[in-house]
């Protein structure tokens, strides 16, 4: 079962029936909404989903009062800057619609919201992009990000925002051609209320993998916590194939045993928690979540 395949061989029956109805994505006018309008329209086909994408405009009184708090030209000078600044975004707003409206176009997705699915929708916010994709994402099933080609080109401030903010899962697709395969899924377990619901917002995909990997570490002075025998049990009731991979508990690279391992067994989708905190209205997340945000080589779906 590839999204790959969504124009010629839609999910039908049971396959069908997931959870996610509503997919969310962000786009800025730039060269990455290509690839993510692409990938996002491919999925929406393939769940018959309605795909809602978002382009936030700059609001020109909060630019107006951020502007001038720092520039030194003066009032005279200030208009003209969010003059420039208001033509910039509308420029980028024009191409991603134009982008949105060919991607629909090439994969037949209809578009407007009483559209029968799948289908396609634009929504133009006007404020700040990560507080505008929050409060969209919190109706929304799903959110899906690409990564960029470098570490630099993902939109982590958008990505680390969704996560805290949303409380939905957050589904983070490698760049380039990467498959996209739901027939094998690999779950990163670790005794937390965030790996747990990852687990949750996973299981219509779980449902129908060929086959489930339920990764975890042997960790000494555990205690009577739910263990990963009890989680494999659970998930066995929704699909008999899962087993268990048990990683090393020594090593002084995690993530890098983990994707390995990921990678090795064929997993085609790495389901995990994402482990953070908001302060101070900044998101701080630890270097293992980071880590798999940036690099992680095959699609990985999050839930904080």
């Amino acid at each position: 079962m590839e999204l790959t395949q969504t124009l010629t061989r839609p999910l039908a029956g049971p396959a069908a029936d997931t959870a996610i109805r509503t997919i969310l994505v962000s786009v800025a006018g730039a060269d990455a909404d290509r690839p993510l309008l692409g990938k996002a329209a491919a999925m929406a086909c393939t769940l018959r989903a309605h795909l809602q994408v978002l382009y936030t405009h700059i609001d020109p009184q909060e630019l107006a009062i951020r502007m001038g708090a720092w520039d030194p030209m003066g009032a005279a000078g200030l208009g003209a800057m969010i003059d420039d600044v208001m033509k910039d975004a509308d420029i980028r707003q024009q191409s991603a619609k134009l982008t949105f409206d060919e991607v629909c176009g090439n994969v037949g997705l209809h578009i407007g919201t009483s559209a029968e699915a799948p289908s396609a929708e634009w929504i133009t916010d006007i404020g700040v992009d990560s507080e505008c994709l929050v409060a969209r994402g919190r109706a929304a099933d799903l959110i899906v990000f690409v990564r960029g080609v470098t570490p630099e080109e993902t939109p982590i401030h958008l990505l680390e925002a969704s996560l805290i903010g949303c409380g939905k899962p957050i589904l983070v697709l490698p760049s380039g051609p990467a498959r996209f395969s739901l027939e094998r899924i690999a779950i990163a377990w670790k005794d937390t209320p965030e790996a747990a619901r990852a687990i949750t917002a996973a299981l219509p995909f779980v449902r129908q993998a060929e086959s489930v990997l339920l990764m975890s570490v042997e960790e000494e002075g555990s205690g009577t916590n739910a263990s990963p025998d009890w989680v494999l049990a659970g998930l066995r009731r929704h699909n008999s194939a899962a087993c268990r991979v048990r990683l090393s508990a020594e090593s002084r690279d995690p993530v890098g045993v983990l994707l390995k391992e990921a990678a090795g067994h064929g997993a085609g989708l790495l389901v995990m928690g994402g482990y953070g905190h908001s302060r101070a209205r900044e998101t701080v997340f630890g270097g293992f979540t980071r880590s798999i945000l940036r690099s992680a080589p095959l699609p990985v779906l999050i839930v904080h």
